[in-house]
């Protein structure tokens, strides 16, 4: 968008029927769009040029093209005339124990613990990211990293939250310790959350 009072009126108008939210039928944005502003203006006036009928959004798993689409579309479904359609493909590569932060591929979990499935301790472990993104401040704040031993799993903890349990079934076969990949999680982890926070500061790991 070009000024300032353009982009108000995108986040503000209703739709050009009037008969319903701009926001009809989109998920509730998880936690802030941080750092893709000028991504989501460039979106913005391609789809607002008139001629423009498809915007594909590509990139790994994890980048946040889904979360960036929900945005794009809440902020410019309004200034459409005929409407903005939403449509989400997963990638068929990406496993479903694959966790990415930030566009960077963090680990892949294989089996379920602590009494939960592979699905539940996946889904688990997405829920306490999203809960530490959205932080008040989080991206302005310096955040320590850290992998502590318990008993004989390895947390990987990160602003006091700890965000992934790595247990011995999960080094099994890898020829490394439970400790030592969790540190090789946590690395990529910080590669990950660098790119999602890039105003935050790491430390500790």
């Amino acid at each position: 968008m070009s000024t300032g009072k353009r982009r108000s009126h995108i986040l503000t108008s209703s739709n050009a029927q009037g008969n319903a939210s701009p926001t009809h039928g989109l998920p509730q944005a998880p936690y802030a769009l941080i750092g893709r502003k000028k991504d989501l203006e460039a979106a913005q006036d391609l789809i607002l040029r008139g001629n423009v009928r498809l915007v594909t959004i590509t990139g790994p798993p994890g980048v946040g093209k889904t979360r960036f689409a929900v945005e794009l579309a809440s902020t410019v479904g309004s200034e459409s005339e005929d409407g903005l359609v939403l449509a989400v493909a997963y990638p068929a590569l990406a496993d479903v124990g694959d966790i990415s932060v930030g566009g960077v591929w963090v680990c892949r979990i294989t089996r379920g613990a602590g009494g939960l499935s592979l699905e539940q301790r996946v889904a688990q472990i997405e829920r306490q990211i999203t809960e530490m993104l959205s932080i008040p401040g989080i991206d302005r704040r310096t955040i320590t990293i850290s992998v502590r031993p318990v008993g004989q799993s390895a947390a990987i903890v990160v602003a006091d939250i700890a965000l992934i349990t790595v247990t011995p079934e999960d080094a099994a076969g890898t020829h490394v310790t439970t400790m030592d990949l969790a540190r090789q999680w946590a690395r990529r982890l910080v590669a990950g959350l660098q790119r999602a926070l890039p105003s935050a500061t790491f430390h500790g790991f």
